[in-house]
């Protein structure tokens, strides 16, 4: 049957989702390969003191190569969830700012990190004394954790304490913020997947919190009401999914690496064989309506308070909600995978807000009224329709993910102009410029 022409107007068009939904396990992914070079390609250091998977190499030099190959970060590019594909909304960047408070096992910068060897199994004082990963060297968490890949991530980032191998944090809240913030007429169709490396049925709790503003320093200055994700999986207990070998998992052999601030690079502390599960938190399980501000999410450990207030979360000295002495029986084991950022459905959009702007004047097309007015599906040899601000002459930009496109002139007549869409399927993006200036926002094509 032939589809409907969507037009999507984000600030005017309010759609119902009926009832408010819990979190929905991740049931498969999508994930490929992608070739990546590394700032570091090698160099020669001791195991991490305080190791006691390689207490007895403790004094072995280990060489340390990174980029190994061609398959080098295992990219996350789509999953299913509540009975829906999510793919990577690629208008919206993220930026990870870890909230830290020393302990009395940590203090100052520790970067714990886990990348995947070329290993088949992982194994500790491994003979010959080589370690070589996939991933390129990366040895800052908050950089790591917005990397996008399967292949990577942290390693119990909120226990203080208690690991044997002393693979503890002093990270109290994981900030993913979107600095010129979300904005969807759907907010059950897009969200955020909160991915941990882990065994079937042993995922991690933890708290996860809408970002509602921020502040002029661009870090949050208001929360939503924060949820909790239980341990375990979806199977017994309805919160993480962990998707079989056939739906896109794989077990990656990896080895778990930390750098003090008196380190020059990272040093192997542990050893891991294990898959990863997932959980996904649409915009309306984070309690955001249709057309609401969204500027990211936060997560924080279970053991604190169940429900705290905004003001409490913005205390990060408050240790009813943030406590300093997390054990991972106490739930502080979440090995938070590199992939933070919004995923939308195909035929829904994602849209940054615009920039605050003064009052519009009429002999000045760059302050028309910032209208997200463009269409998000069409079918081939469908004339695109097209609502614009404004009457006149406008160019506009029609590229794909690759950033490969083309530019046309369009004229706009009582608020419509029709063009003819790419003739090859796939996802596009549009962004319209008149006079030169280009207006603020940009919509979602998918050409099937």
């Amino acid at each position: 049957m032939k589809s409907r022409l969507h037009t999507l107007l984000v600030f005017l068009l309010f759609i119902h989702n009926g009832p408010l939904k819990a979190q929905s396990p991740i049931t498969s992914f999508s994930a490929g390969y992608q070739s990546a070079a590394s700032s570091v390609n090698s160099y020669a250091a001791r195991p991490a003191a305080g190791s006691g998977a390689f207490g007895s190499c403790s004094v072995t030099s280990y060489t340390y190569t990174f980029s190994n190959g061609t398959s080098n970060q295992y990219k996350l590019n789509s999953f299913n969830a509540n009975g829906s594909t999510y793919l990577v909304a690629p208008a919206a960047s993220s930026i990870v700012k870890l909230r830290r408070v020393n302990n009395a096992q940590v203090t100052g910068p520790r970067n714990l990190v886990y990348m995947e060897t070329t290993a088949s199994s992982a194994t500790a004082c491994p003979s010959p004394a080589t370690l070589n990963f996939k991933p390129p060297y990366i040895d800052t968490m908050e950089n790591l954790l917005a990397a996008g890949m399967l292949n990577q991530g942290t390693d119990n980032i909120f226990t203080n304490t208690g690991n044997g191998d002393g693979d503890q944090n002093n990270v109290e809240r994981v900030d993913v913020i979107f600095p010129t913030g979300l904005n969807t007429a759907s907010p059950s169709q897009a969200g955020f997947a909160i991915l941990d490396r882990g065994n079937n049925y042993q995922h991690d709790p933890f708290r996860i919190v809408a970002i509602t503003s921020l502040d002029a320093q661009g870090n949050p200055s208001g929360f939503g009401s924060v949820k909790i994700c239980v341990a375990g999986n979806g199977s017994n207990n309805g919160s993480w999914g962990h998707p079989t070998t056939a739906n896109g998992n794989k077990q990656f052999a990896c080895y778990v690496m930390r750098k003090d601030a008196g380190d020059q690079y990272l040093l192997a502390s542990s050893n891991v064989n294990q898959e990863i599960g997932g959980v996904f938190y649409s915009f309306a399980d984070l309690g955001i309506t249709s057309g609401q501000s969204l500027y990211g999410y936060a997560l924080l450990g279970p053991d604190g308070i169940a429900s705290p207030t905004s003001a409490q979360l913005l205390d990060l000295s408050n240790t009813s909600v943030y406590p300093t002495n997390t054990t991972e029986a106490a739930g502080g084991g979440l090995d938070l995978v590199a992939v933070n950022t919004v995923f939308q459905t195909g035929s829904y959009v994602v849209l940054a807000l615009p920039p605050a702007s003064p009052a519009p004047r009429p002999d000045d097309p760059a302050s028309i009224p910032k209208w997200r007015v463009f269409p998000t599906m069409t079918h081939q040899g469908q004339r695109l329709t097209l609502q614009a601000p404004h009457d006149g002459s406008y160019s506009l930009s029609i590229y794909n993910t690759a950033g490969i496109g083309r530019t046309i002139s369009i004229r706009v007549q009582a608020g419509r102009a029709s063009i003819t869409p790419p003739s090859i399927p796939g996802l596009y993006w549009l962004q319209l410029t008149s006079d030169g200036q280009p207006i603020p926002g940009s919509g979602q094509l998918i050409v099937q």
